[in-house]
């Protein structure tokens, strides 16, 4: 029995989920489970890549995640039981992880649900798009303008003097919690404020 921690938003879900699938190849006999933790999902909006995608996650018991939460002790006592990015090791039990690799999701294909909605404002950007060469740039905001992780990812807050050199469409994926991950804006004069969201 293995389990794949889910957590985090939608880009990180995807991997995950690729992940997973990555694992049922590796390990057909074996049984893979989901731990789904309520407090970290909570802060992302919960469980969302199947609003967008037409996945089947792994089925998971209250059992199941006591039993994930059990092996995150004896991993933070032992250091044993756990696979991590950073400490990736096959023959674990539980996987905690983004798993942002290419040998996880090569080869894994994950279709749009058939029913997902583009609005007419945003069919119409994606017109203007592919009528002309075209930049898309991203933005990680929220969670990266915490002083906790500017520590980490320094001030990646940069995007003014890109604006000056190139004209650009913006790609807004929100706040990582899924709210805006179909959304597209043009660039505006008040984009750059710090802060600020389409």
């Amino acid at each position: 029995m293995k389990l794949v921690s889910f957590t985090a938003g939608l880009g990180n879900q995807l991997f995950q989920y690729c992940f997973y699938r990555y694992l049922l190849n590796k390990f057909p006999n074996e049984k893979i489970y989901g731990y789904y933790n309520k407090k970290w999902l909570k802060k992302h909006g919960g469980i969302i890549i199947e609003h967008f995608f037409d996945v089947k996650l792994p089925r998971s018991t209250r059992w199941i995640n006591l039993y994930g939460q059990y092996l995150r002790i004896i991993y933070k006592c032992f250091s044993c039981g756990v696979s991590k990015d950073d400490d990736f090791e096959m023959n674990r039990t539980m996987f905690v992880g983004y798993w942002q690799d290419q040998c996880f999701f090569s080869g894994i294909n994950i279709s749009y649900k058939k029913d997902l909605v583009i609005s007419e404002k945003n069919t119409w950007l994606l017109g203007e798009i592919s009528k002309c060469n075209s930049v898309a740039i991203h933005f990680r905001r929220g969670d990266y303008m915490l002083p906790q992780f500017r520590k980490i990812f320094g001030e990646v807050s940069v995007y003014p003097l890109v604006f000056t050199l190139v004209p650009v469409f913006v790609i807004a994926v929100g706040s990582g919690r899924g709210d805006g991950a179909a959304n597209f804006a043009e660039l505006d004069s008040d984009f750059s404020e710090p802060g600020k969201h389409v």
